[in-house]
């Protein structure tokens, strides 16, 4: 028993470090997309749009991958509470809410079991 909780403490851990991966990723696409905005303002090249619609994408992917991953690390939790009555959760350093768009925490945060698709926090971009 002893070699499971060790092995899912390291699958938390790396998933953590996946977890704060897709934080920094999510806000670096959010600010490119705020560079690229304010550069093309008023363009009408066909470019520009499906530009905007690819950033649009790649922000939603990321999303979706740290709902993901927020879900896997609580399945690995509750699995570690049923089985050594303890999570690993109380353990791991909790990471900051996602603030990038709104300056508010996403659904990835506010529901870390959520498997469903995030909101639209970008419905100015549309």
């Amino acid at each position: 028993m002893t070699d499971v909780v060790q092995q899912l403490r390291h699958a938390y851990s790396r998933l953590t470090t996946a977890r704060q991966a897709a934080m920094v990723a999510e806000n670096a696409i959010d600010e490119g997309r705020d560079v690229f905005d304010r550069d093309t303002m008023g363009s009408l090249r066909p470019q520009v749009d499906q530009i905007c619609r690819l950033g649009r994408d790649a922000a939603d992917d990321v999303r979706l991958a740290h709902i993901a991953i927020v879900a896997a690390q609580q399945f690995i939790d509750d699995y570690c509470v049923a089985v050594a009555g303890r999570g690993l959760a109380e353990f791991t350093p909790a990471l900051g809410p996602s603030t990038a768009r709104s300056g508010t925490p996403t659904a990835l945060e506010a529901a870390p079991t959520d498997t469903g698709s995030p909101p639209n926090t970008n419905a100015d971009r549309n």
